[in-house]
């Protein structure tokens, strides 16, 4: 049918129960069974499956690397121009084109996407009925499209992302294998050549994803002070909006990313002018210059970061503005993660003001390599902003390519752990723009899991490793 979507979403894999129980061979337990040799048919059966096990090795390498967006690449074959639409998943029938100009016959154009976010590709104007189309749907891998002429839909797709590349990899790696190994070869020879091959293909994509890490964290930079030094740039376009209402108080919610790992917002009216006021009254007698952790966790001054900072440590007073606002900053905090976070043992705020020619360098709050969680470890920040600056000072994220220009009010909030129990690799990472006119204040909650009475997060770095 006209229209239909062509959505790329991987076949079963794995073998079938009958078929795993042809490739088991084995003996009595703590026996050594010598490996005896398997008939072609059988060999080649249980190699294909076992590449097709093994291919889901690849997977997590090619779907985190570097980005939350994932690359589309659209090659046009349909004998005239196409363009690409987004299917809007906020205003239904509402569809956005994707480039400048139309994609020419023969030639290709990259776009930078999400999971989940559908496409339509149609005739461009004049060129075809409108009513033709072809449709699709981003899966989790970059992903190339080649556009076809159709005798009965107008238009189709052909959808290949890196996970059909990497299978295909090593479907050839097991075609090889059993062409070249003799028959009455060892099952321990066809994994052998099976599990090179596969290594082989793991390095590739390893050294890819290394090397695409290593060119987005030198742009970042770049992004990072393109973007502080344009007076004009406004908060990015979110990807959805939301209304959060607790205990009295309505928070417009903005997000910005929404990945397993890394979480950014932007929250409109969290935090009350007596809020700030009593913020500000607190900390004025208190001010330092304001320090970074170190490497063994201690705290010292560096000119990453320029700015003077206070402690409001908070006691859990029932009915106390601060406690209120505390529970309200944890409150958004569970609702958005379901880390479950508990009071005890927690950071209390900090109030941090800059001053004109003031700035913090691009840094993450708590571990952001894709590591493994550290309990006592940073896992959200929520950022109140009490006073703006009249030029320069928003918060840029230059890893995801977002920035917020805030207002009096307002919050950046942002969250760091995945559901697997391992950390953000870079996309939380954010930084201050210089303060080129004015002075800004803000006040920092930073969130931790796994602390407690008996163990305060003065016993913990920011990455959780014990101070």
């Amino acid at each position: 049918p006209r229209g239909a979507p062509a959505y790329g979403v991987p076949a079963r894999l794995g073998p079938t129960p009958r078929q795993r129980r042809a490739l088991t061979q084995g003996g009595a337990a703590g026996k050594h069974v010598p490996a005896r040799p398997l008939p072609a048919p059988t060999a080649a059966m249980g190699l294909l499956r076992l590449g097709r096990v093994l291919v889901l090795l690849l997977l997590p390498l090619a779907a985190r690397a570097g980005a939350p967006q994932v690359q589309l690449k659209v090659k046009n074959r349909a004998g005239a121009p196409v363009d690409v639409y987004w299917v809007s998943l906020f205003k239904p029938g509402d569809l956005q084109r994707q480039t400048t100009s139309s994609i020419r016959n023969a030639s290709e154009t990259n776009i930078n996407s999400f999971e989940t976010h559908e496409f339509q590709v149609k005739w461009a104007s004049g060129r075809g009925p409108v009513n033709e189309f072809a449709q699709f749907k981003m899966g989790k891998h970059d992903a190339t499209v080649t556009v076809f002429p159709d005798d009965e839909a107008g238009l189709r797709v052909e959808y290949r992302d890196s996970f059909d590349d990497a299978f295909d990899s090593i479907n050839a790696t097991v075609e090889h294998c059993v062409a070249s190994l003799d028959p009455a070869a060892s099952k321990d020879d066809f994994v052998g050549c099976v599990a090179g091959g596969v290594m082989a293909e793991m390095d590739r994509v390893q050294t890819k994803v290394e090397d695409t890490q290593r060119y987005h964290k030198a742009l970042a930079a770049r992004i990072r002070n393109y973007t502080c030094s344009d007076p004009s740039l406004e908060t990015t376009t979110p990807e959805s909006s939301f209304t959060w209402r607790y205990d009295g108080h309505t928070i417009r919610a903005h997000k910005l990313l929404d990945t397993p790992h890394a979480k950014i917002m932007h929250l409109e009216n969290m935090v009350t002018q007596t809020e700030c006021d009593m913020f500000r009254t607190h900390a004025a007698p208190l001010l330092t210059r304001a320090t970074v952790a170190s490497e063994d966790g201690t705290s010292i001054v560096s000119e990453a970061r320029k700015a003077k900072q206070a402690s409001y440590d908070v006691s859990m007073k029932p009915g106390h503005t601060m406690t209120l606002l505390r529970q309200r900053v944890f409150a958004f905090t569970n609702d958005q993660t379901g880390y479950n976070l508990q009071f005890d043992g927690q950071e209390g705020f900090t109030v941090i003001v800059y001053d004109e020619g003031d700035e913090y360098t691009s840094h993450c709050d708590g571990a952001c390599a894709g590591e493994e969680f550290n309990p006592g470890g940073r896992v959200a920040t929520m950022v109140l902003y009490c006073e703006t600056a009249d030029e320069g000072g928003g918060t840029v994220f230059p890893r995801s390519d977002i920035f917020i220009k805030p207002k009096v009010g307002d919050a950046a909030w942002f969250a760091y752990l995945g559901p697997d129990g391992k950390m953000d690799d870079g996309l939380t990472e954010h930084s201050g723009c210089p303060i080129t006119a004015g002075k800004k204040s803000v006040t920092t909650a930073w969130m931790r899991l796994g602390v407690s009475r008996e163990q305060p997060w003065t016993r913990f770095d920011p990455q959780g490793v014990p101070a």
